[in-house]
């Protein structure tokens, strides 16, 4: 967690704008908030759960209504602490042409299509059956220099690094481009394997 106000003020130091002059300091605080939820999103560190009252006869599900500050759904959960299998919509059409009228007793997988609708196969029959959601949050904007960032201290670096390189595309100057992408590319691959 490192502070919006401190953050901005290094950024701006790394993209040689100390003063805030190219770049306001609240829309830099804008562009780490932006930052923050990107790298948040891409390593799956703030989760949530949340349960799923699934509908008779129902495959499809529009996530912003019952998840509205989700950003990717990582798994399900039946009531007995099964896994629900993650499965794509390409292999779902494999695996049942009739996918979306098929009716079983309990779900066996599940499919996120989109950035909107969770797809869980096969349907229900009569009897209502609760899920656990397990998701990606979407991390609060920054609004003010007092704001804290939420994603884990070690991921600090990578929120700073991503939004020097917004800076740098922003201001158009593209000399330091490269060193900054790279720098950003090796942090992005460390803290990657070190959550496998």
């Amino acid at each position: 967690m490192i502070n919006a106000g401190y953050a901005s003020a290094q950024v701006a130091d790394r993209v040689r704008d100390p003063n805030f002059g190219a770049t306001s300091q609240q829309n830099v605080i804008g562009l780490l908030s932006y930052a923050q939820q990107v790298i948040n999103g891409s390593l799956d560190e703030e989760t949530g759960t949340a349960s799923l009252v699934l509908q008779p006869r129902t495959a499809i599900y529009r996530i912003s209504s019952f998840l509205p500050s989700a950003v990717r759904v990582q798994g399900i959960r039946d009531a007995s602490g099964r896994d629900l299998d993650p499965i794509s919509y390409e292999n779902l059409q494999q695996i049942d042409l009739n996918w979306p009228v098929a009716i079983s007793d309990h779900p066996n997988s599940f499919c996120q299509c989109g950035r909107d609708l969770l797809i869980v196969h096969p349907g229900i029959g009569n009897n209502p059956t609760t899920l656990t959601v397990i998701y990606t949050l979407l991390t609060p904007a920054l609004a003010t220099i007092a704001d804290s960032t939420v994603v884990q201290n070690e991921t600090d670096d990578a929120v700073l690094d991503l939004t020097e390189l917004l800076l740098i595309l922003q201001h158009r100057d593209l000399s330091p481009f490269q060193n900054a992408l790279g720098r950003f590319t090796t942090r992005m691959k460390e803290l990657k394997s070190e959550l496998r």
